[in-house]
């Protein structure tokens, strides 16, 4: 089964005292998706963004789309640009992640060309029933 993972880890802070804490350590995605997926199948330019033409080939300015990229939100999750939307976000942090640790899969979705957004994929009974 090809999917996007993500792995929150946190630490606590100021142990032992009045101020202890849980927060977000690191927030990291593990991409399983077949070299062709569309994460995966992009332009090798340095745009910040595409523009893809009607058969979805190439973008507007011409740039071929080259399966077996790196996932395209891969960096967006290195670099803390990825926002959980979760019914448990945290709205005090930029990414929203809340601190629990946590891993597993999860469904990603962009906010137009802004960035991506994602929350946790649901999960099903063995009748495949949420």
């Amino acid at each position: 089964m090809s999917e996007h993972i993500v792995t929150v880890t946190t630490r606590v802070e100021d142990a032992g005292t009045a101020d202890e804490s849980r927060v977000v350590d690191r927030v990291t995605l593990a991409c399983t998706e077949p070299e062709d997926a569309d994460c995966r199948n992009h332009p090798t330019c340095d745009c910040e963004w595409w523009s893809y033409n009607d058969d979805k080939t190439a973008d507007e300015s011409g740039h071929e789309r080259v399966s077996g990229q790196e996932c395209l939100f891969k960096s967006w999750f290195e670099n803390d640009g990825a926002v959980y939307i979760g019914e448990d976000l945290d709205d005090m942090r930029d990414d929203c992640v809340p601190a629990v640790d946590r891993s597993g899969p999860v469904v990603l979705a962009w906010t137009g060309d802004e960035w991506p957004e994602w929350d946790w994929a649901p999960i099903f009974d063995t009748k495949g029933t949420p």
